[in-house]
């Protein structure tokens, strides 16, 4: 019993170091070798990235005109949550940078992280939340398309950022 949860475990442990090594390929920064908190540090710089372009789309979108009028107040209430989002991961990639420089960069400090997680978290229910504006009948358009297929890239990206910074609290 305990070699198949090692196994589970071991497993589990590859494919977040393949998530991770695609992540860094993502965000054009260097190899993330096997530091978990490189690791971590990449997978939020790229769904810092991507949520950064969503919130330009959103908010040339805004901008442009033309929308419905339900369509034009989703938009506004998705451009609010999107920026909620990118100010999230940044403060993310602030504290991580910082905890990891103030310990070596070998281990970072508990509650530090668990604000990291915290951070990781509200962002990705953010990205998610932006689409709640657009789940009504007539919102179906290219509108609600180009946006939430840009949301679940994000949202993906997001997801494996925190599950990296989970790994990290939990060591």
């Amino acid at each position: 019993m305990e070699s198949r949860a090692n196994l589970t475990c071991f497993c589990a442990l590859i494919a977040l170091s393949l998530i991770a090594s695609r992540l860094c390929t993502a965000a054009r920064v260097g190899p993330a070798r096997s530091d978990p908190t490189q690791q971590a540090q990449a997978a939020i710089s790229a769904s810092l990235a991507a949520a950064r372009n969503v919130s330009f789309t959103v908010s040339d979108m805004a901008k442009s005109g033309g929308l419905k009028p339900r369509e034009a107040a989703a938009v506004k209430d998705c451009m609010v949550t999107v920026r909620a989002s990118v100010d999230e991961l940044q403060r993310s990639l602030r504290a991580l940078k910082s905890a990891a420089a103030a310990d070596g960069g070998k281990r970072v400090l508990a509650e530090q992280m668990k604000n990291v997680q915290t951070w990781v978290s509200a962002a990705l229910t953010d990205e998610t939340t932006c689409m709640d504006g657009f789940a009504n009948r007539g919102m179906d358009g290219e509108v609600k398309k180009t946006i939430r297929d840009q949301i679940v890239e994000v949202a993906r990206l997001i997801s494996n950022a925190l599950a990296l910074v989970s790994r990290l609290c939990d060591n």
